[in-house]
């Protein structure tokens, strides 16, 4: 009888431990997921962000007004784009102008835009080329 209640004891024991295990593994998964889920947020908003900065850049080449290094035309390369007007406070953003090239009757412009948040570690970054038809 003795032996039966530790033996019963013992599987009690075992049984609790098996249980705390999953319970704190789940809680692990959960909190885990969680912090999955803020950084794919931040990166996301980030990236829409960026997105816009893009259509910001080039409706500025259209007409004609796009700006770099505070002011003046875009014809160094490895220039900072004027975006300082946007009202990104959220957001820690740069675009760079890399450099044009021409051929007949066209100009591709290169830029490479980097956007993350404020007290954040997760960047965006979207490089693009944009075709622009000259007459």
């Amino acid at each position: 009888m003795e032996r039966e209640k530790g033996i019963t004891l013992i599987s009690a024991l075992v049984m609790s431990f098996v249980a705390v295990a999953f319970i704190g593994a789940l809680l692990f998964l959960i909190t885990n997921s969680t912090q999955i889920s803020r950084i794919t947020a931040k990166y996301t908003s980030s990236l829409e962000v960026a997105k816009g900065i893009t259509d910001y850049i080039v409706s500025k080449i259209n007409a004609g007004t796009l700006t770099c290094g505070g002011g003046t035309t875009c014809t160094t390369t490895n220039n900072n784009v004027d975006i300082s007007g946007l009202g990104l406070s959220d957001y820690n953003a740069s675009a760079t102008y890399l450099g044009e090239t021409a051929g007949t009757g066209f100009i591709v412009y290169a830029f490479r835009i980097s956007v993350s948040r404020n007290n954040s570690n997760e960047t965006a970054t979207v490089e693009f080329l944009y075709k622009k038809d000259i007459p």
